[in-house]
């Protein structure tokens, strides 16, 4: 576990929090040079840890080192439905203490406004007011993230109503993003299914092409890394997985795009 808050991000791995779109936002920012800054502009260093400030909200939550150590070992004991443990799970993301400082200050700012600390503020997008009924980061949306770090609103892709102007958005976000990734962040959600499982047929590109199929969860939010002639990347891995470009058209739920230049 490393939790050394140096403004680099490593490889994370969610846990029970629920938060990917926090994770996702994360990792698509830090993707880009200007999504870097927005990232640094949202940190900086306290006597004792990192100082988290919310642009969006005009809100700062100091996180100490202590807190992060303790969140790195904290773990949840999980329950079969008979009542039996069947395991146990990190509490918080493992893989690297930046991320974690985020999900403690997000986890702070939802918790205030859950105990009336902080009044709903109707002046301020919707997402500003969101907070999980769980005691989690869940259910919550991923404007929160590019909002509070920002103090902008992402550009939104809906396909649950497939209108021409949403149609038009989309080709428009493809032929924008395919052609310089360089100063844009976008990540998404897929069409929710019964179980909660989406099995997509990919390619999986590791010095030879392989055909396979990737299970994806559809409560999650992922990265968009790149989109070429005919594939999205859906998220950031060790290898790439590429999705052909129409089934992603099909299986999207919701895009949310944000052009950089503004921060650069």
């Amino acid at each position: 576990m490393d939790t050394k808050l140096n403004g680099k991000f490593s490889n994370v791995k969610q846990g029970v929090q629920k938060d990917s779109w926090l994770i996702s936002g994360l990792k698509s920012l830090s993707g880009t040079d200007e999504g870097k800054k927005i990232i640094r502009n949202s940190m900086r260093a306290s006597d004792d840890g990192v100082v988290i400030k919310f642009k969006g909200v005009n809100r700062e939550y100091i996180i100490t080192k202590k807190e992060i150590k303790k969140a790195s070992r904290e773990y949840l004991t999980l329950f079969d439905n008979a009542g039996k443990v069947k395991g146990y799970r990190k509490n918080y993301s493992s893989g690297d203490g930046d991320v974690l400082a985020f999900e403690l200050a997000f986890k702070k700012y939802q918790q205030d406004l859950k105990e009336g600390k902080i009044k709903a503020n109707p002046n301020l997008p919707k997402c500003a007011n969101q907070f999980s009924s769980e005691g989690n980061l869940s259910d919550t949306d991923v404007t929160q993230f590019y909002y509070f770090l920002s103090g902008e609103m992402p550009s939104e892709i809906n396909n649950k109503f497939f209108n021409m102007n949403e149609r038009a958005k989309l080709e428009d976000f493809i032929q924008t993003f395919s052609d310089d990734r360089t100063n844009k962040s976008a990540v998404f959600k897929f069409k929710d299914t019964q179980d909660g499982k989406l099995s997509l047929k990919t390619r999986w590109l590791n010095h030879q092409i392989v055909s396979n199929k990737e299970s994806f969860d559809t409560d999650k939010v992922y990265t968009i890394k790149k989109i070429g002639k005919n594939f999205v990347d859906p998220r950031n891995t060790a290898i790439d997985i590429h999705l052909p470009l129409e089934e992603f058209k099909k299986r999207f739920d919701k895009i949310y795009f944000m052009k950089l230049d503004k921060f650069a």
